[in-house]
Formats: structure tokens, C-alpha cells, sequence
């Protein structure tokens, strides 16, 4: 119950209590018209006195109320924001503790952060008495499920800046705010504070909760950042080890470095240079027929298969992600071409824990110009495959220099 319907209930209570003992115990034996009537001036007097007790309550509550926030408090609560959102907690800490001073100090019965993700919003912290803090899923994924996500839906779709409205049928007034950093071109989300039944949010509270929404935006723009940052330092010293952890063979950064010793070996001593690229046909629906874990035990497999089939001084390793490469100094590509077929009549014998048959497709090309690089080198090899791949797979293509392409199978 609100606090001023608390304080008129209480006063009325009062009054019709002190009605009832006057008159059981001082006019006992008068019919209850009588004694209603007796004594009138004592008891209007006492009346009068609960009623003016009550109204000082009631007035008390409604300037609290008022004045929830003034300059100095309005000027506290933005520091400790500050505070708050810029020290080095972790950051669902942080969100915790600037949500929770807010709500006590704006008396709010609910305050809900949702962030975007793609068109969608997800509902990212939500604070309130039953439910502290609450991960949940993609609202725009499901029918709302109440008033105030059916609201949130409406603000997300007019995409306006902030408003105030009552939140039907409960009677609660509703402020939403956009979570929008100064440095941001787009908002990352909505912030929607609920008052207590009754309240209207004064300017200062506005205010206070659009500072809020700019303070967090800016902590979630911070944390996406060094979260990007973290997996790019990480993909970056994966990238640059010598072997692959997960097969045990040369990564694409260490055949980048061979393959540029053997251009140089190639220029100064004219040697063969081939490159041999291979992958598993439809690897992708492969992958979304099984796990994770066990189309990766079938890359495994393969590997060693094909690991057991070179010579020492093949070079093998992996060059993206459902791709392999062979570098074979001192091969031309006529020998690169028949290793191809040797390893696909090989694949064509195994059978495959889990799916039995696979086939791969393999893409070939020789360095055969001073003019070529690195790169179109590398973008020879690839092609190759993926043509291979498109013609339906299980096919070898070669892509030389000078642009002869044939299918050798």
C-alpha cells in the first residue's frame, strides 16, 4: 500500500476506534443514537486533533516525496555514479551497485537495462525486490510477457529519446531512457525505471536517470572494446605459434614463413615449388548434423591419415579453418597433382567414426614466375579449391600463373 493511503487509512481507523471506546465504556446503558449524541464537543475536539496529526503525516510524505532529489543530492548521486561505473570492479559489479543506489534513491519499484543485439533487445540486468539481478532471453524472439516489456517493445519502435508515460493498467509512471554515449553514433540499449503507484518523476529525476543511461553505455562500449581486443591479442599469439595445438601440425603462420624461404630458395636455385590445399566436402552441414567436439574428432582423424602419407620434407598444416595445405618443395605440379589423387583414393577407403564415407576436395598451383608473390600465390591455390568444392567436390583443380586450369579427375 502507498505510504499516503497508509496515513488516511490509519487516521480513519483512529477515529472510528475512539468512537467505538468512548461509547462502550462511558455511555454503556444509553441506546447507541443517544450516546452517539452525547458529549459532542469533547469528542469533535479529539477528532479534529487525529485528523491534524494525520494531515501533518500526510503532508510530510508528500514533501519527501517532492523533494527526492534536490541540487545537492542531484549532485551527489551523479559523482557516485561516476564512482561507481569508472572503478575497476567487474563489470556486472558495477551495473549492480549504480542500479541499486538509484532505485533507493528515486524509491523506484523497478529499473530495467535491455541491450541491443542486432534488431533485437535483449534483457541484459533487471532489478527489482523478487528478481535482483536477472539474465533473460531476446524479448523481440517472444511475445512480451508483461506490461512493461509490451512498453519497451513501443519505445524501441518509435525510437525516441526519452519519455514518460503510465503503465497501464498498474497506474505506474514509466521513464525510459536510451543508453547513448557521447562517443556513440547509435544507442546500445534502453534503461526503464518504474515508480511507486502514484509518483510522477520530478525533472531532476529524469535527469538523474538519463546521466545513468549515458554512464552505463559508455561502461558497456568500454568493456565490448577490451573484450574485442582481448580475443583479437589471443587469435593474434594463436596465429603466430609454430604448431596447432589441436592437430599437432604447422599452423598458417609458420607455412607463410616456409613458403617464403622456398620463393626465395626457388628464385636463387630455380626449384619446383607446389602448393596443395584440400578441405572435406560440405564440412558446414557436416557440422550442423553433429557436435562441435565430434566434427573436430573427424578433422583429427584425417590429419593423421594424411600426416602417415607424406614425406619428411612435406610440409603440412592447416591454413583456415576446415582447410589444409601441403607445401611441397622441389614437386612440380604434375607430382603435386598425383599425390592428390593418392591421398583421395586413401580418404575413399576410410571409414569415418560416426559418418562413414567423406570425400575432399583439393586445389593446386606451382610457383612458376619471378613476378609471382605470396599472395597470388596463395589466392591461386585457393581458388583452385573452391571451384573444385562448387563442381560438387571430390575433384582436384589446378590454377597456375599463366591461367591453364584443367580438372585432372
Amino acid at each position: 500500500m502507498h505510504p499516503k493511503s497508509t496515513v488516511i487509512f490509519a487516521t480513519l481507523a483512529a477515529i472510528v476506534l475512539y468512537l467505538v471506546v468512548d461509547i462502550s465504556l462511558f455511555h454503556a446503558n444509553m441506546p447507541f443514537s443517544v450516546a452517539l449524541g452525547e458529549n459532542l464537543g469533547a469528542r469533535a475536539v479529539v477528532v479534529g486533533l487525529l485528523v491534524f496529526l494525520g494531515g501533518i503525516a500526510f503532508f510530510l510524505l508528500s514533501k519527501d516525496q517532492e523533494e527526492v532529489i534536490t541540487p545537492q543530492k542531484e549532485a551527489s548521486l551523479h559523482e557516485a555514479i561516476v564512482g561507481i561505473i569508472f572503478s575497476p570492479a567487474p563489470l556486472h559489479v558495477r551495473l549492480e551497485k549504480s542500479l541499486q543506489m538509484v532505485a533507493k534513491a528515486l524509491k523506484l519499484e523497478q529499473l530495467v537495462i535491455m541491450q541491443y543485439q542486432s534488431e533485437s533487445l535483449k534483457r541484459l540486468y533487471q532489478l527489482n525486490e523478487t528478481h535482483p539481478i536477472a539474465q533473460t532471453l531476446m524479448l523481440l524472439d517472444q511475445a512480451p510477457h508483461s506490461p512493461l516489456e509490451k512498453e519497451v517493445l513501443n519505445f524501441h519502435e518509435k525510437k525516441e529519446v526519452s519519455h514518460t508515460l503510465l503503465l497501464h493498467p498498474s497506474g505506474h509512471a514509466v521513464h525510459f531512457a536510451l543508453l547513448k554515449a557521447e562517443h556513440l553514433l547509435k544507442p546500445s540499449g534502453i534503461l526503464s525505471a518504474v515508480f511507486q503507484k502514484g509518483t510522477t518523476p520530478s525533472l531532476k529525476e529524469s535527469e538523474a536517470l538519463k546521466f545513468l543511461a549515458q554512464n552505463i553505455a559508455f561502461a558497456l562500449s568500454v568493456a565490448q572494446k577490451k573484450e574485442a581486443i582481448l580475443r583479437a591479442s589471443e587469435q593474434q599469439v594463436d596465429q603466430q605459434l609454430d604448431e596447432d595445438p589441436r592437430f599437432n601440425i604447422f599452423t598458417n603462420f609458420k607455412l607463410r614463413q616456409i613458403i617464403l624461404y622456398e620463393m626465395k630458395r626457388n628464385q636463387r636455385h630455380k626449384t619446383d615449388l607446389s602448393l596443395l590445399l584440400f578441405g572435406i566436402d560440405h564440412f558446414a552441414n557436416l557440422q550442423g548434423m553433429l557436435s562441435q567436439k565430434k566434427a573436430l574428432e573427424i578433422q583429427k582423424e584425417l590429419v593423421a591419415l594424411i600426416k602417415a602419407s607424406l614425406r619428411n620434407t612435406d610440409v603440412f598444416g592447416v591454413w583456415d579453418e576446415n582447410i589444409f595445405a601441403i607445401v611441397l618443395p622441389d614437386i612440380p605440379f604434375q607430382s603435386a597433382n598425383a599425390l592428390s589423387q593418392k591421398l583421395a583414393l586413401l580418404i575413399s577407403k576410410k571409414r569415418f567414426e560416426g559418418v562413414g564415407k567423406i570425400t575432399c576436395s583439393f586445389g593446386i598451383t606451382t610457383f612458376m614466375s619471378p613476378e609471382d608473390t605470396i599472395e597470388s600465390f596463395r589466392r591461386r591455390a585457393e581458388s583452385a579449391l573452391e571451384k573444385a568444392h562448387k563442381e560438387g567436390g571430390d575433384k582436384t583443380e589446378i590454377k597456375l600463373l599463366v591461367s591453364t586450369n584443367h580438372d585432372t579427375r
